[in-house]
């Protein structure tokens, strides 16, 4: 894949995950959605691939894009059933965004979607016509895609920062970086959350192996303080906080990612430059 002029590699292997590594010959798994796939991001660049050059062990990528820790618990449940034999955890890493896995869904069965990528068409005209009719312009025309810029009111979805330019952040990333405490306790999918990290506990106890959260902070957390306009965040990353916790209380090792991304905020733009 090439974005401008920097060429985005994709590598997968025959189980589908973004890996060169066999199954077989890791001992160390990386679990998450886009954040441990590396959407958007180069193959040499993805972090798993950086922490496995770091300690010269394999790290295998089962970052699944747009995936609730729900959904990612099940994939892991799914290996174990299949693949068991040839499925050697010691370690997993379990990546889990602050952007949105409070409020993605803890379903079971979720609907099914046409996918866009992936999607095989009969012929080369009619690929293109589909490319054609999917392009911002078309569905401006159309009355699909709807651009909000700064000074047409709330909510306002393009920002600018004396250092790093415009910038879009999301409308609900940022909403969701502004909620106090209780959004978080009374949110109905916490206790589905709660469950999810309970059952990653018994696995871990049947299949032996150790659980290390990473708790990855959004975009709007980090860059309010750069950024005109943005909504101001609130003291405490409270879903941070209360992830921490939550893996402490099972007993997993637990990495806030918030304070040591800090610095490097006010460096440059670690997601989608």
């Amino acid at each position: 894949m090439e974005q401008g002029h920097v060429p985005h590699t994709i590598s997968t292997d025959i189980h589908g995950f973004r890996e060169t590594t066999p199954l077989e010959q890791a001992g160390i798994f990386a679990l998450g959605d886009s954040f441990t796939f590396g959407y958007s991001t180069p193959q040499y660049k993805i972090w798993t691939e950086v922490l496995e050059r770091r300690i010269k062990r394999p790290v295998y990528n089962l970052g699944m894009e747009g995936s609730s820790p729900k959904g990612q618990l099940m994939l892991l449940e799914y290996l174990f059933q299949t693949k068991g034999a040839s499925l050697n955890i010691e370690h997993l890493l379990w990546m889990i965004w602050e952007g949105n896995d409070l409020e993605d869904s803890y379903e079971v069965l979720t609907p099914s979607y046409p996918p866009v990528v992936g999607r095989r068409y009969n012929t080369p005209h009619r690929f293109a016509t589909k490319v054609r009719e999917a392009s911002v312009i078309r569905r401006l025309i159309r009355g699909d895609l709807t651009i909000r810029v700064l000074g047409t009111g709330p909510p306002v979805l393009v920002y600018h920062s004396e250092r790093y330019g415009y910038r879009v952040f999301s409308e609900n990333l940022i909403q969701r970086a502004s909620k106090g405490q209780s959004y978080v306790t009374n949110h109905p999918n916490l206790p589905a959350l709660n469950q999810t990290f309970r059952d990653m506990r018994s696995l871990g106890e049947q299949y032996g192996f150790d659980v290390t959260v990473l708790v990855a902070p959004s975009a709007p957390r980090l860059y309010a303080q750069y950024f005109e306009n943005v909504h101001p965040e609130p003291d405490e990353p409270h879903f941070i906080n209360y992830v921490v916790d939550l893996a402490l209380g099972l007993g997993f090792d637990a990495v806030d990612l918030h304070e040591p991304l800090r610095p490097y905020a006010g460096k440059e733009l670690l997601y989608w430059r």
